[in-house]
């Protein structure tokens, strides 16, 4: 499990996405969207953000990603809308 705490930009892409009662309940209880003081964890994963390479999903269903640099060349292979 992987704790993210909630703070002032969460809320903001919440509201910017028309989720503002999401937003405004979660801005309630912010100090509770965070990890235990002194909690352990079994294992910390470090992602180097720097390796990741951004994916973009469908068109048809989230299971079809393809690599940004691969999007073109797949949606020509496959027909799909450009």
């Amino acid at each position: 499990c992987s704790t993210f705490p909630y703070n002032e930009r969460m809320g903001d892409y919440l509201r910017s996405t028309g989720r503002e009662t999401i937003a405004s309940r979660a801005d309630d209880f912010a100090e509770n969207l965070r990890a235990d003081d002194g909690a352990e964890y079994d294992e910390i994963i470090e992602i180097n953000l720097d390796e990741l390479i951004p994916h973009v999903n469908g068109p048809f269903t989230p299971d079809l990603a393809s690599p940004i640099d691969q999007l073109g060349k797949n949606a020509k292979e496959n027909g799909w809308p450009l």
